[in-house]
């Protein structure tokens, strides 16, 4: 019997997925496929710059003087794009194809850092993790410039499992992305977020982004809504099982699952995450390129670092949905949409400020447009409103924030902004008729707005 080496046991973890092995030739042309529909998703979200004053740290990883700097500066931010893009492209062509790779890995996580300074990246943690392990993969094996330099050779006809990673590893990572949110929802909700129909608050709020009103129908009717949140819960919960499956035209199933799933998110939330569906196109029938379906049996052109990764991975995974563990733009434990309501009164008193639009006037004059154009005026004005509707003092860091508003007004539009009228169209949801009511306005609070040096 042969002893385990220690390079045997470190690709243990690697041996439990059926990896499939590909021909440098296909792998290559899977690589051209994906950098193609990488550099399309990267080119339309290029990163964004913020005045250093308006920079919000979303997480700590962002948090470097550096990050700052180059958040602020909209020709940097500009640079690193075009860099980004540029390396992409030499990854698609092949050419100094690994350093090309981790080139746009590593731009595309400074863009992701920079635009953590103003919202967060949750379209892209997965993706990232996913782009990042693949560094692993010897990319320019195949169908590349890189081959077909003097040195080279484009006749790699031997297949290799290292050449099936690229489309097997994000099958991994997407399937405990999609199990972590199944987790979330019921280690926050537990069975209630099933029992209580979830889904038809999530389709309630988010209604405004929706391309269509099948959400609101569903909302209407509390068992069609349990149903489909249960439906949700198994879907995300069962889609790791496409790691374990061996056939093309299984895992194309699991491709399209995958796709309606998306599409579901779309058509009733609005939600369009165009880097995660990016990944789906690991489950086309990559191998049937090469003939006859891929085999399966040993992993001899696998080494110890792919198991490191697959366990990194796993572990990972598993550390940030046990602890809730949030760093962005890698770790995450998906906890987005995973919490649910009592009953649409609870709902509609936890979330009414998504349900309402603000109306600000000064001297008998509506200056919605321009509080909106303003960075956190709203939110900050909306916030003065009901601590002035309670009863309350304006807590001393909202009057700094106050003050900076009525600064800033007078700066943009040249008159002074000293007392402003705050009032809501609220609208609220007929739940048995599925449709929202007409809008009532409630006006709030007058709101006087103090000067930075006012010290009252």
């Amino acid at each position: 019997m042969r002893m385990l080496t220690t390079a045997d046991r470190l690709a243990r973890p690697v041996s439990v997925l059926p990896v499939p092995s590909l021909s440098a030739r296909a792998m290559g042309q899977f690589r051209l496929v994906f950098a193609l529909l990488l550099f399309y998703v990267v080119a339309i979200d290029p990163p964004r710059a913020t005045p250093l004053a308006l920079q919000r740290s979303y997480s700590w990883l962002a948090d470097w003087s550096w990050v700052h700097s180059l958040a602020s500066n909209a020709a940097a931010c500009q640079g690193v794009h075009a860099a980004t893009l540029l390396a992409i492209a030499c990854f698609a062509i092949g050419l100094q194809t690994r350093a090309a790779y981790i080139v746009a890995v590593a731009g595309l996580f400074i863009s992701r850092l920079i635009d953590l300074h103003s919202n967060g990246t949750h379209d892209w943690d997965l993706p990232l993790l996913t782009l990042a392990v693949l560094t692993v993969v010897p990319w320019g094996d195949g169908f590349s410039l890189d081959r077909r330099l003097p040195r080279g050779s484009d006749d790699q006809r031997t297949r290799a499992q290292a050449y099936g990673l690229p489309i097997c590893l994000p099958g991994l990572t997407s399937g405990l992305a999609l199990a972590a949110a199944a987790y979330a929802k019921i280690a926050n909700s537990g069975l209630a977020w099933i029992t209580s129909g979830a889904v038809r608050y999530h389709f309630v709020e988010d209604a405004a982004n929706a391309p269509v009103d099948w959400g609101l129908w569903v909302a209407s009717q509390p068992h069609v809504a349990m149903l489909l949140s249960l439906g949700a819960v198994l879907r995300e919960a069962g889609f790791i099982a496409n790691v374990f499956v061996r056939s093309a035209a299984g895992r194309l199933a699991f491709g399209g699952a995958g796709l309606l799933f998306f599409a579901g998110l779309y058509m009733f939330q609005g939600v369009f995450w165009q880097p995660w569906i990016m990944l789906l196109v690991v489950f086309l029938p990559w191998t049937r390129l090469d003939g006859p379906a891929a085999v399966f049996a040993g992993h001899t052109s696998l080494r110890p670092w792919h198991g490191l990764v697959i366990a990194f991975v796993v572990s990972q995974q598993l550390v940030a949905s046990l602890t809730a563990t949030e760093i962005e733009p890698f770790v995450s434990h998906y906890s987005m949409y995973s919490g649910t309501y009592e009953s649409p009164e609870a709902f509609e008193r936890a979330r009414y400020r998504k349900l309402q639009q603000l109306v600000f006037v000064a001297a008998d004059a509506d200056v919605t447009a321009r509080i909106e154009a303003i960075e956190h005026a709203p939110e900050n004005l909306l916030n003065a409103a009901e601590q002035t509707l309670r009863g309350e003092a304006i807590d001393e860091d909202l009057r700094r924030a106050l003050a900076g508003l009525r600064a800033e007004y007078r700066g943009r539009f040249g008159s002074d902004l000293q007392r402003i009228s705050v009032s809501a169209n609220r609208v609220l949801f007929d739940w048995t008729e599925g449709k929202f009511d007409d809008p009532v306005g409630v006006h709030l609070a007058t709101v006087t707005l103090p000067a930075n040096d006012d010290r009252e």
